[in-house]
């Protein structure tokens, strides 16, 4: 199903609209910094931003998200509305054990948190978890499994709609940890 293109298309092409007619409407607001046509449209090709899928989140979708966003590795590359919002990683970037930052919307409310201070799970299970895997996006969801023997297991279900294999990365085992309370094993 997460392969599933007429499932997945209309989505797609809502998210795409919505975010072409966002970077125009920035062109539009700032021409003075896109010397040709070439800029203009290399800007509109450009990668999607972490902060460009949770904007459109919690404007389209959803009111209650949870994006683990990573810092930019190589700010000083970054241009037009990335350097921008290059100012949001800056409380962030001094910690020397991550490289990561928790963005939690509530009910229109937006606070950016460091790794070390979230302190995970608050019993909300009406809340959708984006993670940012460098490169690719996925959602993750966290499960309580109750077996046959009222025994209950900790899981964590990333989506993912590609082949590659993510549960190695650090971000996702420290989701795992500070959701549950818990060490990985």
């Amino acid at each position: 199903m997460l392969r599933d293109v007429p499932t997945f298309l209309p989505r797609v092409e809502e998210f795409m609209e919505y975010l072409q007619e966002d970077r125009s409407n920035y062109i539009n607001g700032h021409r003075d910094l896109f010397k040709d046509n070439s800029a203009r449209n290399k800007y509109q090709r450009d990668w999607v931003a972490n902060y460009e899928i949770s904007d459109w989140l919690k404007l389209k979708y959803h009111k209650n998200t949870l994006f683990i966003r990573n810092i930019e590795p190589d700010p000083q590359n970054c241009d037009h509305v990335e350097a921008e919002r290059l100012v949001e990683e800056v409380p962030f970037r001094d910690f020397p054990y991550s490289n990561w930052f928790v963005e939690v919307s509530r009910n229109g409310t937006t606070e950016l948190v460091a790794p070390h201070l979230w302190e995970g799970s608050d019993g909300e299970n009406d809340i959708v978890c984006i993670v940012d895997l460098l490169g690719h996006f996925g959602v993750i969801k966290p499960f309580e499994v109750v077996g046959d023997d009222d025994s209950v297991e900790e899981v964590l279900v990333l989506i993912n709609t590609t082949n590659n294999d993510y549960l190695h990365k650090p971000i996702l085992q420290w989701f795992y940890q500070k959701w549950f309370n818990k060490q990985l094993i």
